[in-house]
């Protein structure tokens, strides 16, 4: 599956997905079990932000993983691995903000919401 297509939803996560063992996992239905439109419904957006950023984490672990053993040991590492790491890291640190300021405008709507139903008594 393609970087875009993971972004997008992918079918990692999805109910039913088998675990390891190819049973489904705990607390998950099987695609039986699982009407057509209940498997239509569009994920919900902090699903599918976690979702992106999950994946977005273990690609980088993979690709760095293997930038970093493909130089030989000793060796100067070249610039366009450099460059590639940089631009990973770019990458995911811009998922992570984006998960942060998700979080934390979902707590700002909360608070302000018990402040205002606790200020009108």
């Amino acid at each position: 599956m393609d970087e875009q297509s993971r972004e997008s939803g992918g079918d990692h996560g999805k109910e039913g997905t088998p675990d390891v063992d190819g049973a489904a996992a705990p607390g998950r239905r099987s695609r039986g079990d699982v009407g057509a439109d209940q498997e239509r419904r569009p994920m919900d957006p902090t699903r599918k932000l976690l979702k992106v950023f999950g994946v977005k984490v273990t690609d980088y672990e993979a690709k760095t993983d293997a930038l970093l053993a493909g130089r030989a040991a000793g060796q100067p590492m070249e610039m366009s691995v450099v460059r590639e790491v940089v631009e990973l890291t770019a990458d995911l640190d811009r998922w992570l903000r984006e998960i942060q300021g998700h979080v934390l405008e979902r707590q700002e709507r909360v608070l302000a919401r018990l402040f205002e139903e606790n200020t009108h008594d």
